[in-house]
């Protein structure tokens, strides 16, 4: 049986130890083909000792004769120094000291231990270059591919140290020890491949080595010499974090002609290794399964380190987030900028919508827009080493309809037309040729329609669509040589002066109605010349003609203010209406605005209505109450008299000083509770 331990010390400056036993970036004796960043430095320290034990040494002396167990010892000590050249090239140097120590043993008798041979096994310079091609820095996903060429030397045993050649040959010779046998120069080359997919890294070596010219001592039979080697290592880590790792590698070494010590061997190693930025324990096997018997060593490292190049780092702060559907949750490819500077924008991971980047500290907008939504922006202020998650939940834009009719203006027949937006990119539409209709999908914003058929004139109209918006426009086209007028105005609320969403219709034509742009009001109708009565409707207004006598060429503007419609309970305060002092008889000058409530009750021949009388508070509540019913009646009676309205339309009642709608305690807010009202009780 075998067992080796092996201690591993080491200086490095990195920010986590993953430190191989040649003393650079790996496994245990896997390279990574990744380099690291440039002016990273490391110096490692690693010592090793292992010993073999020899069974059944005879021991023959006087005061013991029988079998004993002694062990031979080989300690070895390393020292490395790795520098990154750049970002993709490292070199390094190595220096491993070596020894023999035959410890004899003393149970059944002391015997003595011979002095140690020391030496230097090999001195070592290497060059190693290495590109990683980054798939996901998220996951992370990469492959790297790298190149390490070594020239190895090996001075062997120190001569001058206690007679080390002397003493190696009594080692080689009394102890079975493998001799150490100085040589020219070694050299050899590594290739490299590396994978890294999430919390698990693939790495694959293959070594070549070409060996010296040996320079045997005296003690050493001739013909003694080493073959070329090669080596193909492979190795796979499973990352449980920033400080757990589970490794394994597996290593076959074979030989080529030529050698006379000819060995070949597969080792498989399984490992752990815990480490934090500034230590790392590792510790496994080594099991070689090419021995019949096979032979195993335990190993166990560690190393500490820290930051002898110190990189200065600019102020930074991270952003990531996710993009998403504000209704479905689904991830959305977007753009994320920052207006205003000079920072590149992003796009978004169109998989799972999530995004990533660092910008210098400072105050930002952050605008985020995607395809078919709405786009979204965010003030930020942010510190150095600020990590800030911000999500967007983006609303997809609601698709803007433009849809109408094209007709012949004089008699209304669908025409077979053009609808096109002068000024865009968007493609024109055709309108169904039997009804004259077409319907088209819009973004928001303000369009130039114009429609054209054939043989008639076109015809623009400017509109504004709003998000969501769903708006009519029908085109009226008179052909080409008819003689033509413009009828164009305004219809607005007689009440409050707003303008109204009307419609215009032409009675007794077969002209077809007109709409009122429902912003502004304005209408426009090109029709043929003539007499026309023009009646305007809109919803909550009564309804308005007026007659108009149009021209060839005549361009005529006529405005319509519409009164408010009636409603049942609606109450009317007659303004103007005023009697004697403490009397029920209607003063003249109040005759005009009765008249002008009569013209009312004609015009609406079904109307039932209450008339109600109001006073102020001055007097008793029993005579206001009787004036009041006094004056209502008075005004009943002038209806029926000078305008013939049937009196059971007309109910008149009194309410005294019982619901004012003004202070009684000011001049003018008696004034105001002084009035006659009409209540609309039935349409």
């Amino acid at each position: 049986m075998r067992i080796v331990l092996i201690l591993t010390v080491a200086i490095v400056p990195i920010a986590a130890q993953h430190i191989s036993f040649w003393g650079n970036n790996g496994m245990i004796r896997v390279l990574n083909a990744k380099c690291k960043d440039m002016g990273w430095l490391s110096f490692g320290l690693h010592p090793e000792w292992y010993y073999l034990n020899r069974d059944s040494v005879w021991v023959n002396t006087p005061e013991f004769t029988g079998y004993v167990t002694d062990r031979q010892h080989y300690p070895k000590l390393g020292f490395s120094i790795n520098y990154a050249i750049v970002d993709y090239l490292e070199t390094r140097a190595r220096l491993d000291l070596f020894g023999k120590w035959y410890e004899q043993v003393d149970d059944q008798v002391h015997r003595g231990d011979p002095y140690p041979v020391i030496g230097i096994q090999a001195i070592e310079w290497g060059l190693k270059g290495g590109y990683p091609f980054v798939f996901n820095p998220e996951m992370p996903s990469e492959f790297s591919l790298g190149l390490d060429s070594y020239v190895r030397f090996g001075p062997g045993l120190w001569d001058y140290f206690r007679d080390a050649f002397e003493r190696d040959s009594i080692f080689t010779d009394s102890f079975e020890f493998v001799p150490y046998v100085p040589h020219d120069p070694d050299f050899g080359v590594r290739f490299l491949t590396s994978y890294r997919l999430g919390p698990m890294a693939l790495h694959l070596n293959y070594e070549h080595l070409l060996t010296g010219r040996d320079k045997p001592p005296s003690y050493v039979p001739q013909g003694y010499s080493r073959p070329n080697y090669s080596f193909v290592r492979g190795g796979v880590e499973l990352i449980g974090g920033p400080v757990f790792r589970l490794l394994f590698e597996m290593a076959h070494q074979f030989h080529f002609e030529g050698g006379d010590y000819k060995k070949d061997a597969t080792i498989i190693t399984p490992a752990l290794r815990l480490s934090t930025s500034d230590f790392s324990f590792t510790a496994g096997i080594d099991y070689d399964v090419t021995k019949e018997e096979g032979e195993w060593n335990v190993f166990a490292g560690f190393s500490v380190g820290g930051d002898l190049v110190v990189e200065k780092r600019p102020p930074i702060a991270k952003l990531t987030g996710r993009i998403s559907d504000a209704e479905t949750d689904a991830a959305v490819m977007a753009t994320i900028s920052f207006p205003g500077t000079e920072i590149e924008p992003i796009k978004s991971n169109p998989g799972n919508g999530y995004y990533k980047i660092s910008i210098p500290p400072g105050t930002y907008r952050m605008r985020v827009e995607a395809k078919g939504y709405r786009w979204q922006e965010k003030g930020l202020v942010l510190k150095d080493g600020d990590e800030l998650i911000l999500d967007f939940a983006l609303h997809k834009k609601v698709a803007t309809r433009l849809s109408g009719k094209v007709y012949d203006a004089e008699d209304g027949k669908p025409l077979a037309a053009t609808i096109s937006f002068p000024g865009t990119k968007k493609n024109p539409v055709q309108t169904d040729p039997a009804t004259g209709l077409y319907k088209v999908v819009l973004k928001a914003g303000t369009y130039r329609v114009k429609a054209e058929a054939p043989d008639y004139r076109f015809k623009e109209k400017i509109v504004t669509l709003k998000e969501g918006q769903e708006l009519i426009l029908d085109f009226d086209l008179i052909k080409v040589g008819k003689p033509i007028a413009i009828l164009t105005g305004k219809v607005t609320s007689k009440e409050k002066g707003e303008p109204l969403e009307a419609v215009i219709s032409f009675v007794g034509t077969k002209l077809p109605q007109i709409k009122t742009d429902p912003t502004t009001g304005i209408y426009k109708a090109t029709i043929p010349p003539g007499t026309y009565s023009v009646k305007v409707d809109a919803t909550g207004h009564k309804s308005q003609s007026l007659p108009v006598v149009l021209t060839q060429g005549d361009t005529k503007i006529v405005n319509f203010e519409l009164e408010p419609a009636i409603k049942v309970g609606q109450r009317i305060v007659l303004k103007g209406i005023y009697f004697d002092f403490n009397s029920a008889v209607i003063k003249p000058s109040s005759y005009p605005v009765l008249d002008e409530a009569a013209k009312i009750l004609k015009e609406n021949p079904t109307l039932v209505v209450e008339i109600g009388g109001h006073t102020d508070s001055v007097g008793s509540d029993a005579y206001n109450l009787k004036l009041s019913t006094m004056r209502a009646n008075a005004v009943r009676n002038y209806l029926i008299t000078h305008h013939n309205i049937d009196p059971s339309r007309l109910i008149a009642r009194g309410y005294g000083e019982s619901m004012p709608i003004a202070d009684n305690r000011t001049r003018a807010g008696r004034e105001l509770n002084r009035r006659i009202e009409f209540k609309i009780l039935r349409k």
